[in-house]
């Protein structure tokens, strides 16, 4: 009885306590309820705000919107009234309203001639003060006369009677500066030092802004930086606008002025140790062109030497400079940052800020971009061109790192004593330092091995003749004069050192000579279709063939296929000792050159090639080698000849080895 009494009790203490604990989770449900039920309702008013809101935005827009119509109605009107008061100003208006009133009442006829008289002098007063607004102090008509004249007697009697000319008119200071500017325009495709002068003499007459900025210009394209520069800093100071065009050049000519003063900014340079064994050797080759963006020399140079590394066993990496192959242009297009050609990796570094020159800008940004790649690639050599916008930054990046650096020097400038030009001495004295920096360099001629020699305290060199793309040929070549028909042509870049148009001339001179010729040209730009809109008009279109893209990596070798003679027409030379990789990557091909001009690489090529003084030489070889076929064999055995004598590719992989 007792223990049920127990039992019982416990039991209703145990209802007690889960009564009250119901209790309070009850209570607990009906706070969070009303919680919830507040968070709806201020939810609700949130909402409510929030559209409030939005319609007095609304109403804003739309007010500030109306304002804006009305502000540019009334500028509307103005503008109508301002348009209407000069068409009443005008000369027309104003001769038609006189008719129109003699029309009204034929009693004014007698005064018709008077009003007309006063017409035409308020006409003519009115058109001289229109002109001087746009031309000071002259009319449109004098300024331009002059200088049309001036042209007209340059093109008859040559520069100096057009010079003496404008001299011997008295003209006004402007007129004259006009027409002296102008004829410097002219003499830029003449002779460039006597356009400097002429633009010194227009500055002279009258030193206008945009005459210091265009004198600025020209003596830069004349070689000279320190003058240059001061003349152009004093048009910016002056006001003078710039374009894009202008802008660029009137930065690479600052930089310019400031290597002349400073020179290069390096670290110390830095010891290193050669490596030992290629297990873990990581060559890094830093292009300024490459596969499959770009065909031309420097884009097949890169991929020789990664080929002949790779054939080594040595890893190879390929990187463009930053913002490749959209290097200066405001739109970027998305490409893959790295692709494979022929088992080669090549990479592209992401674009920096600064515009691509050779200012302290762009060097420290391109610099720290190729640090950060080389370090996530773990490279052990990096190899680079000697052009300044390329070895400038990876001097600085293999100075950081300590990793030995390699220059591959396919040209390279006189030494100072022998530059005409204050550019030129500044140019070798900056690759001289650069050389200074670097722990190896690849020479491509004894002659460019010849002037690395000379480099105090320089890199040790080794000659290595350019290569091609897939290793030395020794096929023989493909040709069509089989078939009847004889082809000649070139392939190699679009650079002004070639004298593209005179392909033309050898093409007319076979043509007339009566055989069945074609003309092959393999090369990209804008003179590459001139030269055919010129064929064309001479009636010769159906026998030229341009290819402005030809396959990369390997099958470069198709640009060969189906010519019979290869010919590089040399323009005058230029301030630079230079490999001619257009002669060379022929003679790989095992193909017939005949070289005009470029007596420079006589030395180095011989009897490889066919040389040629002027175009009617050249075109007499092409005659000959179309009619004699042995000929033609003869020489091509020649070509490899050379080919077999100068292999490619033994020096590089020693230069890497020792790094």
């Amino acid at each position: 009885m007792t223990a049920n009494i127990i039992r019982v009790a416990t039991e209703r203490v145990t209802a007690d306590e889960r009564a009250v604990t119901l209790a309070s989770h009850v209570a607990e449900l009906e706070e969070r309820l009303a919680e919830s039920e507040l968070y709806n309702n201020t939810r609700v008013l949130r909402s409510r705000i929030e559209r409030l809101e939005r319609d007095i935005t609304t109403y804003r827009e739309a007010r500030e919107t109306a304002d804006f119509t009305a502000v540019d109605l009334r500028q509307a009107l103005e503008q109508s009234t301002a348009s209407i008061e000069a068409v009443k100003a005008s000369p027309t208006f104003r001769l038609g309203a006189l008719l129109i009133e003699v029309g009204r009442d034929w009693r004014l006829i007698g005064r018709l001639p008077g009003a007309i008289s006063r017409w035409s002098r308020e006409s003519r007063r009115q058109q001289e003060d229109s002109e001087k607004l746009l031309v000071a102090n002259g009319s449109v008509t004098e300024y331009t006369a002059a200088a049309e004249r001036a042209l007209e007697v340059a093109e008859k009697r040559g520069l100096q009677e057009a010079k003496r000319w404008i001299s011997d008119q008295h003209l006004r200071d402007s007129v004259a500066a006009r027409a002296l500017s102008d004829l410097a325009s002219y003499a830029r495709k003449i002779d460039l030092n006597e356009a400097v002068r002429l633009a010194e003499a227009a500055l002279q007459a009258d030193p206008h802004e945009n005459r210091v900025k265009r004198l600025a210009f020209l003596m830069a394209e004349s070689g000279s930086v320190t003058e240059a520069a001061q003349l152009l800093r004093s048009a910016i100071g002056k006001g003078a606008r710039f374009n894009a065009a202008e802008e660029a050049r009137g930065q690479e000519l600052l930089a310019m002025a400031d290597l002349a003063s400073t020179g290069l900014v390096f670290a110390s340079k830095r010891r290193w140790a050669p490596s030992v064994g290629s297990a873990n050797r990581r060559v890094l080759i830093l292009a300024s062109q490459a596969f499959p963006y770009h065909w031309s020399s420097l884009s097949m140079r890169t991929h020789a030497v990664a080929e002949s590394l790779t054939q080594a066993d040595v890893l190879v990496d390929v990187v463009t400079v930053p913002g490749y192959p959209d290097v200066g242009s405001a739109e970027r297009t998305d490409r893959p940052s790295s692709r494979k050609v022929d088992g080669i990796d090549y990479h592209l570094l992401p674009s920096v800020k600064a515009r691509p020159g050779i200012t302290n800008d762009y060097v420290q940004q391109a610099s720290l971009a190729l640090i950060s790649f080389m370090r996530r690639l773990r490279t052990t050599v990096l190899i680079a061109p000697l052009e300044l916008m390329q070895s400038y930054p990876a001097v600085v990046a293999a100075q950081k790192l300590g990793v030995p650096l390699l220059l591959d020097c396919w040209s390279v400038s006189p030494g100072e004593d022998q530059c005409r030009t204050e550019r030129g001495r500044i140019l070798s004295r900056t690759e001289d330092a650069l050389l200074h920096y670097a722990q190896a360099a690849l020479a491509r001629t004894p002659a460019i091995a010849d002037r690395l020699g000379l480099v105090p305290r320089g890199p040790k060199v080794y000659l290595d003749t350019d290569d091609t793309p897939g290793g030395i040929s020794t096929e023989p070549s493909s040709t069509s004069s089989e078939n009847g028909e004889f082809v000649f042509g070139y392939v190699g870049d679009n650079s002004p050192d070639i004298d593209l148009e005179s392909l033309i001339d050898l093409l007319k001179g076979l043509v007339e000579a009566g055989l069945e010729a074609r003309l092959t040209i393999h090369s990209v730009g804008t003179r590459i279709q001139t030269v055919r809109d010129q064929l064309e008009l001479a009636g010769l279109g159906q026998r030229v063939s341009v290819v402005l893209k030809s396959p990369p990596g390997r099958r470069a070798a198709l640009a060969y296929r189906g010519v019979d003679v290869i010919v590089v027409p040399f323009a005058p030379e230029e301030e630079a000792v230079k490999s001619p990789y257009q002669i060379v990557a022929a003679l790989r091909h095992g193909k017939c050159v005949i070289v005009v001009g470029g007596e420079s690489y006589r030395d180095l090529f011989g009897s490889a090639v066919v040389w040629a003084e002027h175009t009617r030489s050249a075109i007499d070889s092409l005659k000959a080698f179309a009619l004699q076929g042995e000929r033609r064999r003869t020489q091509e055995a020649e070509a490899r000849a050379w080919d077999a004598a100068h292999p490619s590719g033994k020096a590089l992989v020693t230069a890497v080895e020792s790094l």
